[in-house]
């Protein structure tokens, strides 16, 4: 039996580690901002987008990867040097700011209040899709070609 588990807040899904995920699918739907923003940063040509809970790894990522660019918010603002160790990030959290000149071509480390940590929260799920109202239809049509096992 296929059941629907919806969990709104970062509390909810801190639990997700303990579970049996391997034959879920798991979609997030950060509908304030960042799975638009990540679905932005693709069709903008983003070569990928690395979510991280915390800015402590975004800046880990950053140290191996010195061309990935760094984006993120706290509370709906972008991260400040006094907020991240005196690193600036250079992208907010909205999807205006993901643009072609911006994003093409390049790795994105991404964390956010929610939407990265509930990406982290289901990575030991079969599959992970990034869900807003700019590919729900394609969305849609993935979980009806290839629909959860439970």
């Amino acid at each position: 039996m296929r059941t629907l588990e919806v969990l709104f807040t970062p509390a909810e899904f801190a639990g997700l580690h303990q579970r049996d995920l391997s034959e879920t699918v798991c979609v997030v739907f950060d509908v304030l901002r960042a799975s638009s923003t990540m679905v932005t940063a693709l069709v903008n040509g983003a070569a990928g987008i690395i979510p991280v809970g915390e800015i402590a790894e975004a800046l880990a990522i950053r140290r191996w990867e010195p061309e990935a660019v760094l984006a993120g918010e706290r509370d709906g603002l972008r991260i400040q040097p006094e907020r991240s160790g005196g690193v600036a990030f250079d992208l907010g959290n909205s999807p205006r700011e993901f643009t072609r000149d911006k994003v093409g071509g390049k790795t994105i480390v991404m964390t956010t209040t929610n939407g990265t940590r509930a990406l982290r929260a289901c990575a030991q799920a079969r599959r992970v899709l990034v869900g807003s109202f700019l590919n729900l239809g394609a969305t849609a049509d993935l979980l009806k070609e290839d629909p959860p096992k439970r």
